[in-house]
């Protein structure tokens, strides 16, 4: 084992002793140290009846997946999956990734609860979820953040319509 291995256990192991509320694992911890996040004060608020415009310096995505003709909670909890991983890679691809850091909102409590708590994602989503977490390493800050349907009307609506599109949609709002 090297040193860097060293310090990496002995990080992970006062991570979770000084917040034995955190969900991540210690071999998630040892992989991505980076990804874990101390209890604190989120820098928007968990849930909101409207949209919100992000603050200076974010880029926000507003997400919903579709299985429109495909009905059942396993393909819809992957459809939402996959539309995470797509903001992500919109977002590495644009010319923010500099400069400014990534919200993903959903409206999916299973999808925000597997990003927030890694070792509980289905094995069936496990290949997604790892992109998911390979690409995260790559952003400068990264949060995900439920949303109620309220808020996620026009991200569900461009969903459903994109399941009959035979091409990709895109909308930048630069406000």
């Amino acid at each position: 084992m090297e040193v860097v291995d060293l310090i990496k256990l002995r990080l992970a192991n006062w991570i979770k002793a000084k917040w034995s509320e955190s969900t991540m694992c210690i071999s998630e911890l040892l992989s991505h140290p980076q990804l874990f996040k101390a209890p604190g004060k989120s820098v928007l608020p968990k849930l909101s009846s409207s949209w919100m415009k992000p603050p200076a310096g974010f880029v926000k995505f507003n997400v919903d997946g579709s299985s429109v003709g495909k009905p059942g909670m396993s393909e819809s909890n992957m459809a939402e999956l996959m539309a995470v991983r797509e903001a992500i890679i919109l977002f590495l691809s644009s010319k923010w990734v500099e400069d400014c850091s990534v919200i993903t909102e959903s409206d999916s409590k299973n999808v925000i609860s597997w990003m927030k708590k890694t070792c509980s994602v289905p094995w069936r989503m496990r290949p997604v979820f790892n992109h998911i977490q390979n690409l995260l390493v790559k952003l400068k800050s990264w949060d995900i953040v439920h949303v109620l349907r309220e808020c996620n009307m026009v991200a569900d609506s461009l969903a459903k319509e994109g399941v009959h599109r035979k091409e990709d949609l895109v909308s930048i709002n630069e406000q």
